[in-house]
């Protein structure tokens, strides 16, 4: 009899817990310029486009003499791993390019319709703006 009624409980618990789960959201699909600010030195930039989960990443700043030249001007495939109206986390596969070329996640959150702030994995401080 514990068995049947614990069973009952649990079954009407999950519908709750699923009622409550934020749903999934293009709400973040299109075009965004991208600033990143890493230590006290000038921002560096790119640009996302974002369609359906995934996109690409490009960083057109191709003068910088830090980064590879495989990874210069070069769009890297971005997958989203969470889109919800609170959040945005994806991944920019510079890998996927070049093996020189870094992996570069981000977690963003929005400030208004048109500004979404967060860092990179790697603890920068990233901006994107829709134009």
């Amino acid at each position: 009899m514990k068995k049947i009624l614990l069973s009952l409980l649990c079954g009407l618990c999950v519908p709750a817990v699923w009622a409550q789960a934020e749903p999934d959201t293009d709400i973040f699909n299109g075009k965004w310029k991208v600033s990143v600010q890493a230590g006290s030195g000038r921002p560096s930039s790119a640009t996302l486009l974002l369609t359906n989960f995934s996109g690409t990443w490009s960083d057109p700043a191709a003068s910088s003499g830090t980064k590879p030249r495989a990874c210069k001007g070069t769009k890297f495939p971005v997958t989203v791993q969470n889109s919800k109206a609170s959040e945005l986390e994806f991944t920019a596969w510079g890998s996927a390019v070049s093996p020189a070329c870094p992996d570069i996640s981000v977690t963003v959150k929005p400030v208004s319709a048109k500004l979404l702030e967060g860092t990179l994995a790697t603890g920068e401080m990233v901006k994107l703006t829709r134009p």
